[in-house]
């Protein structure tokens, strides 16, 4: 990252606290100890949640905004990321219902889970810290999704890496919010408000705001990306 966005990242952010801010003290800052405990309480976190499903429904309305704001060539190759995912349930059911809502040909359009962790019963098709998501993704995909940005270690540092993730023409970001948390964790570690990140976003340079829509108990953006 540029240094005048780590400036700038300094100045404005997405989440008003933030776990590892708060409870972070000066005699534990080293990098690597925070991102141990990081790590753990997310991987302890998806041991926890990693069976669960949500309901249909959710997807429908998440794919019935992208039949209004996206609109692909005929015939083409598109893939999808799902970042967060817990398991392939929501890979499925978004594939299931973008390519109806859409009418896609269910070859034409790739959708993937990623998530942190994995066993042999529960596993996405990537394993990845998405805070920081391999290079070779970036400018890669057409739709990236997450409901998870809460549990990022910096939702503002992590935000801008997925955008770097979506193509530069044509693609959706589309981030679920929850702004009900009043208190940050280990697991849920940045709280956002309506209005922290509405005043983000306002003067926000690298995507383009094309609808927000409230869907169950998240707040999504749904991002284009301007550069």
């Amino acid at each position: 990252m540029a240094n005048e966005d780590k400036f700038k990242l300094k100045k404005r952010t997405l989440q008003t606290k933030s776990y590892f801010n708060d409870n972070t003290t000066d005699t534990c800052k080293d990098l690597k100890v925070v991102n141990d405990v990081y790590i753990s309480s997310q991987v302890a976190r998806w041991e926890g949640k990693n069976y669960m499903k949500r309901e249909e429904n959710f997807y429908v309305e998440i794919a019935s905004c992208i039949k209004d704001l996206w609109h692909p060539q005929k015939d083409e190759k598109l893939s999808m990321l799902c970042l967060g995912a817990r398991n392939n349930w929501e890979r499925d059911t978004f594939a299931k219902f973008i390519t109806k809502k859409l009418k896609i040909k269910s070859g034409n359009l790739s959708v993937f889970s990623c998530d942190l962790g994995a066993n042999k019963r529960y596993a996405c098709d990537f394993t990845e810290d998405f805070n920081n998501p391999p290079k070779d993704w970036h400018n890669s995909w057409d739709i990236v999704y997450s409901n998870s940005i809460d549990h990022a270690i910096d939702a503002t540092e992590t935000f801008y890496k997925w955008v770097d993730l979506i193509k530069k023409e044509k693609s959706l970001l589309i981030i679920g919010f929850d702004i009900n948390n009043q208190k940050p964790t280990k697991a849920d570690v940045c709280v956002f408000t309506q209005s922290s990140l509405e005043k983000f976003f306002d003067k926000e340079k690298t995507v383009k705001v094309l609808k927000v829509q409230s869907i169950d108990l998240y707040v999504h953006y749904f991002l284009k990306r301007k550069n």
